[in-house]
């Protein structure tokens, strides 16, 4: 939203900032129904705090732009997967690895055995700069800059695969 979109919807309802400053998105599905709400109400899963500063933290830069809170991603897995600790999860649209890092912490809690695929076009070099490093330090641990150290999850483990894409040459 630019900003005059997100006041206009603020005004007319449709965006309402909650109490410990969240945005609540109102959402109408149909006349017939009553309005739904967002349930990523909690701070937990702000972008802001839980991707981008996370991704500070290990890098000590801005490497990578927009992450995804790692607790959004998290929780969405759960609410996948449930009880199934060997599930296979497979993220075809690959940016920072926030989808590796949050199965690798659910695996970290409940002792699990989840295996996560990403892929990735690896544009700007993005595997290797933060992909496969960010995910590479939160399996072997990482010194924050403000000097504390990050336990590793080192109950995972981490490949990394390049692939060519070859032409073909359709035939009839």
């Amino acid at each position: 939203y630019t900003r005059e979109s997100m006041m206009s919807h603020i005004e007319s309802g449709h965006i309402k900032c909650t109490h410990n400053h969240s945005l609540k998105v109102i959402k109408a599905r149909d006349a017939k129904y009553a309005p739904i709400f967002s349930v990523w109400t909690d701070s937990k899963y702000n972008a802001g705090t839980n991707g981008t500063n996370l991704l500070k933290s290990i890098f000590g830069d801005n490497r990578f732009s927009y992450p995804k809170s790692l607790y959004t991603v998290l929780d969405n897995i759960k609410s996948v997967v449930q009880e199934r600790k060997d599930a296979l999860i497979l993220d075809f649209f690959a940016g920072s690895g926030t989808t590796l890092h949050a199965t690798m912490l659910l695996n970290e809690e409940d002792s699990g055995r989840r295996r996560c695929f990403l892929v990735t076009n690896n544009e700007n070099n993005i595997c290797e700069t933060v992909t496969y490093e960010r995910n590479k330090r939160v399996i072997l641990g990482y010194d924050q800059p403000s000097g504390e150290h990050i336990e590793g999850l080192k109950n995972n483990s981490l490949r990394y695969y390049k692939v060519e894409l070859k032409d073909r040459e359709l035939t009839h």
